[in-house]
């Protein structure tokens, strides 16, 4: 990924750790990097979860819905519509 500026996340330069002198990559590797071990739709759903922009990076209920994951087993996932009220976690090796 390359590094955040004003054109990938309006206000980035006004956050209090900005510094001007951040090095500066203008190439983005991503799809370089993990592109062997997932496809380009995998690779395009990765780019939403890492966006620098709060406001444009996607939600895990809105990625969950994605044909991507349309073969995972959803009977261990939490039943109803999740609001995020509650955390769950599986804890094994416990004695």
């Amino acid at each position: 990924m390359s590094t955040p500026t004003e054109y990938l996340w309006r206000g980035v330069s006004e956050l209090p750790d900005y510094k001007q002198t951040f090095p500066h990559w203008t190439k983005d590797r991503l799809e370089e990097v993990v592109g062997k071990y997932m496809d380009a739709e995998g690779v395009g759903l990765l780019r939403e979860m890492l966006a620098y922009d709060p406001a444009e990076r996607i939600s895990a209920k809105r990625l969950l819905k994605r044909s991507y994951f349309d073969d995972v087993d959803r009977s261990t996932l939490p039943a109803g519509n999740y609001d995020g009220s509650t955390m769950y976690i599986a804890v094994s090796g416990l004695s």
